[in-house]
């Protein structure tokens, strides 16, 4: 089964596009294949991938992941290795003032089967319920958000729900604390030692680079 679920690619490229209520925007396109080794910390992912087998194989209709952490720590890298590992398109939801509510109830609505729909650094646009984007005329409201969330106009099905953000104390509990929604909340730390020294191929490396992120270590490397 895991065999079947990598290789449903045909070959073509992997569509990433922005979402709107009016349809998707191409961004542009992945190539399908592995990413190589994800240097990620042991258990901050398992889980995750294994639940999106169980929706790619149609035991679930979907699950949804919150990653959690300071930037630099392989949230963005983890999307992308679910993407081009199972050829998931990506459709990245942006949140724009002059939406209505309708306008996120219809963006929700418009999402395809067999995506991940990514909903990126959330607390630059959120602390708990309050809207803090730069705009005194935002039409929409964090309620019209998380009851999108729960498919009302959608069944979700084979979709990856994954969202993203720096701080996790910024992130309402209607979001962190509801299974249904994200059922997964993972932080994503600095590699820790065994990472870093496979990353590094080298201890003495590995202990100097302590602390650093995971891009910065692996820039370190090179």
């Amino acid at each position: 089964m895991d065999n079947l679920l990598v290789h449903v690619n045909t070959g073509e490229s992997i569509q990433v596009s922005a979402l709107t209520p009016h349809g998707a925007d191409r961004l542009g396109e992945l190539e399908p294949g592995g990413e190589g080794e994800l240097y990620l910390n042991p258990g901050s992912y398992e889980d995750i991938e294994a639940d999106v087998k169980r929706v790619l194989a149609g035991d679930l209709n979907k699950t949804g992941a919150l990653l959690h952490g300071s930037p630099g720590n392989g949230k963005t890298r983890f999307v992308r290795y679910l993407s081009k590992k199972y050829s998931l398109p990506i459709n990245v939801v942006y949140f724009l003032p002059d939406y209505s509510n309708l306008d996120i109830s219809l963006m929700f609505a418009n999402i395809p089967q067999r995506s991940i729909v990514l909903l990126e650094d959330f607390d630059n646009l959120f602390d708990g319920r309050k809207c803090t984007m730069p705009s005194d005329q935002v039409k929409f409201t964090f309620d019209s958000v998380i009851n999108s969330l729960d498919g009302v106009h959608n069944d979700y099905r084979q979709v990856v729900f994954i969202m993203t953000v720096n701080d996790i104390l910024r992130v309402d509990d209607s979001i962190k604390e509801r299974p249904s929604r994200f059922k997964f909340v993972k932080e994503f730390s600095p590699p820790n030692l065994e990472v870093r020294e496979r990353i590094l191929g080298d201890k003495n490396l590995a202990i100097i680079s302590d602390g650093l992120s995971l891009d910065k270590v692996i820039h370190f490397k090179n």
